[in-house]
């Protein structure tokens, strides 16, 4: 089928000269499910089709006159308009179980309609009735949208997860023992409207730079020590489009250093330095992805999803006294892949 429209070329059939119609348009018009990509956004969703099967229609020799092919175009753009609105249907299903019935019912309206238009223009032979009817389903197909992506709303609460690396820098008089180290993160997130509450887990480790004793105990220079961070904090969305979003956080968390001596059995007697503090910092995402799932839910009903894939750049300070001479701060700065979902709602 041509960009604007049917031509005689689409019709490759082999006419059948036993019936007493002119031409004939044969089609396919289904559902099944599909994966489409528009710009950065994946959609996941049932997708009505139509398609003409020029194969199978046909028209005689001495018929390709302008005013039968329009006959068949009204014929089609009937079909595409039923086509459309099942579409939407569809993509305010509540539960895939319902499809196939809801199927039935707009192809047997749109086989009504078919045989409404065939018997007032006569199979055609009225052209006037005939142009009434283009002008009338144009219209029709006008106020009824095609788009790939429908219109919907986000719901108020986000949930995700994120995974990352980092390096953390020790300063103050912390930095006189302990050298900077790289970190693994890993965390999840609760939205709420631009409210985030981020719940965050940092492993990391390094080299002891410089003897330092605590009591009858040594932290030995050369030797390894672990760090671990858990902090829960709340962030506030400031910015927040289609690909960046920015939310500065603060809370509480937990900073602790453990020496990483292989030899240490008495766990009473590890070299272990723990402190609780505030802790402070800056979210930036960068947004590459969505999928927009809008295939019903088989164990939810009418849950669809909106999920968005960033690059989450996080930049934070721990604060951290231990004693009065090992105390300061460590900056943590870490790049990683982030997901937040949210439940959407299609509008009708």
């Amino acid at each position: 089928m041509g960009k604007n429209g049917l031509t005689w070329d689409d019709f490759k059939g082999k006419p059948n000269l036993d019936v007493q119609f002119q031409s004939e348009l044969n089609y396919y018009v289904g559902y099944n499910t599909d994966k489409q990509k528009q710009n950065d956004t994946i959609i996941r969703k049932y997708k009505s089709y139509l398609y003409m099967n020029s194969g199978s229609s046909w028209v005689t020799p001495n018929s390709k006159t302008d005013d039968l092919l329009l006959y068949n175009q009204v014929l089609f753009d009937i079909i595409e308009l039923h086509k459309r609105k099942f579409q939407h249907t569809m993509n305010l299903t509540a539960n895939s179980y319902e499809i196939e019935s809801k199927f039935s019912i707009y192809y047997q309206e749109c086989n009504e309609r078919l045989n409404e238009f065939k018997s007032q223009s006569e199979y055609g032979k009225k052209n006037s009735i005939v142009k009434f009817w283009s002008e009338t389903i144009n219209k029709e197909l006008d106020l009824t949208t095609n788009e790939i992506i429908p219109k919907f709303t986000k719901g108020i609460i986000g949930y995700g997860m994120h995974i990352g690396l980092g390096y953390g820098t020790p300063i103050a008089t912390l930095s006189n023992h302990f050298n900077g180290h790289p970190l693994l993160v890993y965390g999840f997130d609760l939205k709420i409207k631009k409210f985030i509450i981020f719940a965050n887990g940092v492993l990391g480790g390094g080299k002891i730079k410089k003897d330092y004793s605590e009591g009858m105990k040594l932290w030995k220079n050369g030797e390894r020590f672990d760090i671990a961070i858990v902090d829960l904090s709340c962030g506030y969305t400031l910015i927040d489009n289609s690909k960046h979003k920015i939310s500065p956080f603060a809370g509480f968390g937990i900073v602790e250093y453990t020496s990483g001596r292989q030899d240490e059995k008495d766990n009473a007697n590890k070299l272990r330095l723990t402190d609780y503090n505030l802790i402070a910092g800056l979210n930036y995402d960068y947004k590459f992805r969505k999928i927009l799932k809008i295939t019903p839910n088989a164990y939810f009903i009418n849950y669809k999803e909106l999920l968005e894939l960033s690059i989450r750049t996080r930049l934070y300070v721990t604060p951290t006294t231990y004693y009065s001479d090992l105390k300061g701060m460590t900056i943590n700065f870490s790049i990683g892949i982030c997901g937040l979902g949210q439940r959407i709602k299609i509008i009708d």
